[in-house]
């Protein structure tokens, strides 16, 4: 599974998560990719996660753009997964990514 790519853009109220598509046998047990799951720690460091996309409906995009619950200079952890028709696949390793804040 591929890790969550450090956002392409921050700012002060978004985070956009990237990661990469699975598509070739040995990594998606030879079935196209159904949803995959995206969990963030919403700032807890780790202690919680909770899905944002994936679960249902079906969630197929590589990307998203978080805009609730961002705090500025806040970091936040993502994971992400996949399903096919086998079931889901493990959560990749965890990225920080840290939202954007004014300088002082």
């Amino acid at each position: 599974m591929s890790t969550p790519a450090n956002g392409a853009s921050t700012s002060e109220s978004q985070i956009e998560v990237t990661w990469s598509a699975l598509s070739t046998a040995p990594s998606n047990g030879g079935s196209a990719v159904t949803s995959y799951n995206l969990q963030w720690d919403s700032g807890t460091s780790g202690v919680t996660w909770t899905d944002v996309v994936g679960l249902a409906p079906a969630y197929t995009s590589t990307s998203i753009i978080l805009t609730t619950g961002i705090t500025a200079g806040t970091t936040y952890r993502v994971k992400v997964r996949a399903q096919n028709v086998f079931g889901w696949g493990d959560f990749s390793s965890y990225q920080s990514i840290k939202a954007a804040s004014t300088p002082s």
